[in-house]
């Protein structure tokens, strides 16, 4: 820190660094939150959605830890199927569902 004078002037100058330091700690907090939301938008998955599954869109964007999937139903004589988002770890436990991880897939 350099010294301007004693007293008053002393007292702006380590102001003005404290200011600046602060200042340059916010704009690396808000570059890094920036750099986060855009890496987490850039993951996300889209899926069709439709069939008996509650959608308002034809496509939909799934959450983390979601993955496409074509879930098929056999009713009497009539296939039923939900096309969307499904919870990864559902896939494992259904023999009825196809899953699968890359963008409009479960076509």
């Amino acid at each position: 820190m350099k010294r301007f004078g004693v007293g008053r002037l002393q007292v702006e100058a380590t102001t003005t660094i404290q200011s600046d330091s602060r200042s340059n700690d916010m704009k690396t907090v808000l570059v890094a939150l920036l750099v986060f939301v855009l890496v987490s938008q850039g993951e996300a998955l889209t899926c069709y959605c439709e069939g008996k599954s509650a959608c308002f869109e034809p496509l939909e964007t799934c959450r983390y830890n979601e993955v496409c999937s074509k879930v098929m139903f056999q009713v009497d004589s009539s296939t039923t199927f939900i096309k969307g988002c499904t919870w990864k770890n559902y896939c494992s436990l259904s023999g009825t569902s196809s899953c699968c991880e890359t963008d409009l897939c479960n076509v």
